[in-house]
């Protein structure tokens, strides 16, 4: 699905950036002239059982595996492999994954480190967009859990 329809058919008010793709998040952040704590990291994960979860955070944060085992029950999680990420994210570039699970059939977790009234950047379908938005919007069309999933880097 593309990401600027979507949030235009939610009524989200955004702002698209586009700019030189960049090779992880935290570059993204530089890019865009953005603290790196405003920038969603998106994350696709797979645990033992074989389930899927999308786990979108600070891009100056890692991901902390106990807090997130504890946070759904489950153990074994691990990244996702290529293959599995381009299968899940068949409309977008490989590296641009939009932290809109459901959109894409996936539960959705976003760590609590966010600012609720502070604006969120988030990926498009293509490394070289993202789109400015309040985290409250993010929420809205996004129903992610929140959970405290991170660790500093």
């Amino acid at each position: 699905m593309n990401i600027q329809d979507y949030l235009s058919r939610q009524q989200v008010p955004f702002q698209r950036l586009v700019h030189q793709p960049a090779p992880t998040s935290s570059r993204r952040a530089n890019s865009v002239h953005t603290h790196g704590r405003q920038v969603a990291k998106t994350v696709l994960l797979k645990n033992l059982d074989g389930q899927l979860l999308v786990a979108v955070l600070p891009a100056d944060k890692k991901i902390d595996w106990l807090k997130l085992a504890t946070t759904t029950g489950k153990t074994g999680w691990r990244l996702a492999t290529e293959e599995q990420t381009s299968r899940v994210f068949s409309d977008c570039e490989m590296g641009a994954w939009p932290p809109f699970g459901a959109l894409y059939g996936v539960a959705t977790v976003v760590d609590d480190s966010f600012h609720a009234d502070s604006e969120i950047l988030v990926e498009g379908n293509h490394r070289h967009e993202d789109y400015r938005m309040s985290f409250h919007d993010y929420l809205r069309t996004a129903e992610p859990d929140q959970a405290k999933i991170s660790r500093s880097s």
